[in-house]
């Protein structure tokens, strides 16, 4: 007998887009991390449909290198509640508006939250950002599940 092992890959990317006056420009894009608390969370959600739900896209400055162990940013600068959050088949993409007088600075770091403070960090990338006073910005989680 044959026994053949399937596994569940997860793949993650973040893309920032700039609001131009012809619409959306993408500015920047990169692959992400689901840390051990993102993939504790789809794994609890087979079990109990009641557990919390990602709510929240964050942004920072700490540039430490992502580790699967992460639970929080290094260094939050703000976090906003996810204006729009879809699924199509196995696909979730998830944005946030960030205005143009909201965390100005170089963005080092963004992720994925399950409440407004503390909670589940789902995903953590470090990413390398300046965002100014003129920008209005679009972040957009894509993550895909598939069959390995």
């Amino acid at each position: 007998m044959i026994c053949k092992r399937e596994s569940l890959g997860i793949r993650g990317k973040v893309e920032i887009f700039r609001q131009t006056n012809g619409g959306w420009e993408k500015a920047y894009e990169k692959n992400n991390l689901v840390v051990n608390g993102g993939l504790e969370l789809i794994v609890d959600h087979l079990k109990d449909i009641s557990k919390p739900v990602l709510t929240h896209i964050a942004v920072g400055t700490g540039a430490t290198p992502v580790t699967p162990s992460d639970t929080i940013l290094e260094t939050e600068l703000l976090r906003k509640p996810i204006d729009d959050i879809d699924t199509i088949v196995n696909v979730l993409t998830a944005e946030t508006l960030f205005e143009n007088y909201e965390a100005i600075g170089l963005w080092k770091e963004t992720g994925m939250f399950t409440q407004s403070s503390g909670g589940i960090m789902f995903n953590r990338v470090n990413i390398d950002f300046n965002k100014t006073t003129a920008d209005i910005v679009k972040i957009k989680f894509t993550v895909t599940t598939s069959a390995t």
